[in-house]
């Protein structure tokens, strides 16, 4: 743990500490956990990891919005059955091919890359970071 503990470390619960040592999935979809996270790998010098994996998974949620947003779109003015139909009959069936197309391909540019190196942290340094939190946990007590 750092020596002066950053904000982060402030008012942490035994139900968090809990919650994050359980499961490292749990530990990531936490705003405060993934700050304390960043802070342990900042002392361990491997904060590039965890970056690394935050912008991978922005891109990957900004690209599941982008398809909704699209998938949206031509189901209201596109689709056989549109509510707002528009008169390009040619145009949305090559949009419905584009659109299963990239539905089939994903966008997972980085999805292998990503799911290494969230192992590699859960592997290496994630076990060191539960040993912290329990010792925060017993200083709570």
């Amino acid at each position: 743990m750092p020596k002066n503990k950053p904000e982060s470390y402030n008012k942490v619960t035994a139900q968090q500490i809990e919650e994050w040592t359980s499961s490292f999935d749990r530990l990531l979809a936490s705003d405060r956990g993934r700050d304390m996270f960043m802070e342990h790998l900042l002392h361990e010098g491997t904060e590039r990891h965890l970056e690394f994996w935050l912008r991978c998974q922005r891109l990957s949620d900004a690209y599941k919005q982008v398809k909704d947003d699209a998938n949206a779109i031509y189901e209201t003015f596109l689709d056989i059955d549109a509510p707002k139909k528009v008169n390009v009959y040619r145009e949305a069936e090559a949009v419905r091919q584009r659109l299963e197309q990239k539905e089939a391909e994903g966008f997972g540019v980085f999805e292998e890359a990503q799911y290494k190196v969230k192992a590699r942290m859960e592997q290496d340094s994630y076990p060191g970071f539960c040993v912290e939190l329990m010792k925060m946990k017993k200083s709570l007590k």
